[in-house]
């Protein structure tokens, strides 16, 4: 029985590395240090399992003191420890207070705004204001490490040759071949156990890597490689939208027609709908990025606007923003509204935001009230294959 364990703690999922000076016998990088700090715990956490004679119980709270489990009730022994308190409703669940400070967050006209900061506040300036004004942001789960990781390897796999737009390259690296085989073995290279927090995970998630591979491979790697018609990976733009400068990356631009083609990879295993895609901001700030970039300009307009989800089933599924009369203005037109409304320190939660991902549930204060959820009527998706790939 292991008493007094913080909810999350006991096993974390993205435990917290203490200082312990026994851990820090010698010249550690950071992955290893806290590797090796996660076997210690592992192996604490066994022996304690196995001092056990039948039965095992972990008792957890959501903050320490607070529950008294029936476990522990009856114990005598350091009774001060033991004791319950209830709640402070004023400590928990912790809202922000209102600022006192009449200093702005934002000095002077312009902001320097990134896709996924428009994205963010449009969704709910609550979160956007608590995480990119004040700093309070999580440290990111095991999806978000994954999704880096498999756009680094694709990043690095599809790498156009150096007389097209592509960062210079100062070290040397390995070469690995554009095949499949070649493919798998840059995946293999790139991966590392570290990613997740416990061994089963690690299994799971590196045999997803490969599976989106070469389902990838098979839907559009293949065909990408022998057309060559990627111009470039992670391309970074810096555009000026009014005031505001919005910097970002776009994952990759294709040679389409007598232009360009922009496709921002999702590496979440559902795909959006239709309806949702037409109006997504991150691929209409890069159609106007792309449009006013120097070096894509000259490739010519932008034809073609995807969302490649390539972890959404074996044949994967891309979601197509229609470009209209006038897509250009109209995002910029959003862009200058949402970047007015960061100025004026606009902060509330919205009662229509998304909050799946969001790490700041218990500091919000529609949760602590008992947030109303909105009637969202489904759209049928539809999938729209490559051509030219059989089933």
């Amino acid at each position: 029985m292991l008493i007094g364990a913080v909810e999350g703690e006991l096993p974390a999922r993205r435990p917290v590395l203490r200082l312990d000076p026994a851990v820090l016998d010698g010249p550690f990088t950071g992955s290893e240090l806290r590797l090796r700090w996660q076997r210690r715990e592992r192996a604490r956490f066994d022996e304690a399992v196995a001092c056990a004679s039948e039965q095992f119980s972990a008792v957890s709270a959501p903050e320490a003191g607070v529950l008294v489990s029936r476990f522990v009730e009856g114990l005598t022994v350091q009774p001060r420890l033991l004791a319950a308190r209830h709640p402070d409703p004023q400590r928990w669940p912790q809202g922000l207070a209102e600022t006192s400070s009449d200093v702005p967050l934002q000095r002077g006209p312009g902001l320097h705004l990134s896709a996924t900061q428009l994205t963010m506040f449009e969704n709910c300036p609550w979160q956007h204001t608590v995480q990119y004004r004040l700093g309070l942001r999580g440290q990111g789960g095991l999806a978000a490490r994954f999704g880096s990781l498999v756009h680094a390897i694709l990043e690095r796999f599809l790498q156009p040759p150096a007389d097209v737009i592509t960062d210079v390259v100062t070290e040397p690296v390995t070469v690995f071949p554009r095949t499949l085989d070649g493919l798998i073995d840059l995946a293999a290279a790139s991966w590392s156990d570290d990613i997740a927090d416990y061994r089963p995970q690690a299994e799971d998630y590196r045999r997803r890597l490969d599976t989106i591979l070469r389902n990838w491979w098979q839907n559009e790697g293949a065909g990408l490689v022998a057309d060559g018609r990627v111009l470039a990976v992670e391309h970074e733009f810096a555009i000026e939208v009014g005031p505001h400068r919005l910097h970002g990356f776009i994952d990759r631009v294709d040679r389409v027609g007598d232009g360009i083609g922009v496709v921002d990879y999702k590496t979440g295993g559902t795909a959006r709908s239709i309806a949702s895609t037409q109006e997504d901001l991150q691929l209409a700030v890069y159609h106007l990025a792309a449009t006013r970039d120097p070096q894509l300009r000259q490739h010519g307009p932008v034809r073609s606007l995807e969302l490649n989800f390539i972890a959404a089933g074996t044949a994967g599924t891309v979601r197509t923003q229609v470009i209209t009369a006038g897509h250009d203005m109209h995002t910029e037109h959003r862009i200058e509204s949402l970047a007015q409304r960061m100025i004026a320190e606009e902060h509330e939660p919205s009662v229509a935001a998304s909050c799946e991902y969001c790490d700041l549930h218990r500091l919000c204060p529609l949760q602590s009230r008992g947030r109303p959820v909105p009637v969202v009527i489904p759209v049928p998706a539809v999938t729209r294959r490559r051509p030219g790939k059989s089933r």
